[in-house]
């Protein structure tokens, strides 16, 4: 390096080594970041799931014994174990925190089969992987409906409702008939094999705000029957006081206020469709004539029902009329239509495809009271 002027010369010689440090990449472990009272970032470390579960004393009237190995924590200690339930295959419900290895859970007289579960939570409230028992039969013989949680909570959107019905203790596979209902309106009516899971489309976007409430039944010759009720509640949109929904703005900058489509609708009589529209869906059977006869229920009286089925084929029922029409894509053929009350039924005389009932074929429906 050369001097720089002055009154003197200065010159100095710089030599640099550079040395690269090696990188390792890190081991990432499962964790959970949280900030201590003293401000100080902690990594904390779940435990272990617990070492293995055993269950006994599964029987109807009497308490379960459930115990499990101990779980460890690599970086703390364990703080409890939490137990959970599911009975006849439904969701996971928690039944006990405890700072033990070992619960008694009442066995109820009512299940089919029960499952349990177990995982440990450290002293930083870190809950770690679950250990699942075997499926105990409570009750062999019973036709059981494995599903969501009863309480499904606040559903804004539309969702699809599946269960499976089975029978407990039974391998062999046998024809369950399964009926579902929504706020009391049939929307499915089938017999299918054990362990086909059932799914129903809900459309929420038309129906009441509040509570519902869906109940499955399901019913096999020779063994017990099983219904339960599943249940929903679509919310309401809330505005602050002076507050306002804006969907668009015209050209006068004044805002367009969305119309809700059970609003903007009306159906016969100057009802809102939300009281007077009912859509489902149904299976056919394959059956068809006066004597085996298709059969809807509203909640309400029905003047005109559209069927729809994936074949192409639909049919249009009007009241009062007596006959309906069902159209294929190369013929038309007439439908006998009775109307009762808040219910219509209808056959063919031809075959099941005219009587929109072909065996295993899905149909939606859309009734207009």
């Amino acid at each position: 390096m050369s001097g720089y002027g002055g009154s003197g010369n200065f010159s100095a010689d710089i030599s640099v080594t550079s040395q690269v440090p090696t990188i390792r990449p890190a081991l990432i472990l499962p964790s959970t970041v949280y900030v201590d009272d003293d401000g100080s970032v902690v990594l904390n470390q779940p435990p272990t799931a617990p070492g293995s579960i055993n269950v006994t004393n599964v029987v109807a009237g009497n308490k379960a014994a459930i115990a499990v190995t101990a779980a460890t924590d690599p970086d703390g200690t364990i703080a409890s174990y939490i137990y959970d339930r599911s009975v006849d295959g439904s969701a996971w419900q928690q039944i006990a925190n405890v700072n033990a290895r070992s619960y008694q859970d009442m066995v109820s007289a009512d299940w089919g089969t029960v499952a349990y579960r177990v995982c440990a939570v450290d002293n930083d409230g870190a809950s770690g992987p679950y250990v699942t028992s075997n499926t105990s039969v409570v009750n062999s013989g019973w036709v059981i409906l494995s599903g969501p949680a009863d309480a499904m909570g606040s559903k804004p959107a539309p969702f699809e409702f599946a269960v499976t019905p089975s029978i407990s203790g039974v391998t062999q596979s046998s024809n369950i008939s399964v009926e579902i209902t929504l706020d009391g309106v049939s929307v499915y009516s089938q017999a299918v094999r054990a362990g086909t899971e059932i799914t129903v489309g809900i459309d929420t976007r038309i129906m009441k705000t509040g509570n519902h409430s869906i109940v499955v039944t399901g019913t096999c010759a020779g063994y017990v029957p099983a219904s339960k009720e599943y249940t929903f509640s679509v919310p309401s949109i809330d505005l602050s006081d002076g507050g306002r929904l804006e969907q668009l703005e015209g050209p006068d900058g004044q805002a367009i206020f969305p119309v809700t489509l059970p609003r903007a609708v009306v159906g016969l009589d100057v009802y809102g469709v939300e009281s007077k529209v009912h859509s489902g869906a149904y299976t056919g059977s394959g059956t068809y004539g006066s004597g085996n006869r298709n059969t809807l229920n509203f909640d309400f009286e029905p003047k005109l029902v559209i069927i729809q089925g994936t074949s192409g084929r639909t049919a249009i029922l009007t009241k009062p009329s007596g006959i309906g029409v069902s159209i294929g894509p190369s013929d038309t053929a007439q439908i006998n239509v009775t109307w009762n009350g808040n219910s219509v039924s209808w056959y063919s005389r031809q075959n099941a495809a005219n009587q929109m009932n072909t065996n295993s074929e899905s149909y939606s429906y859309t009734a207009f009271g």
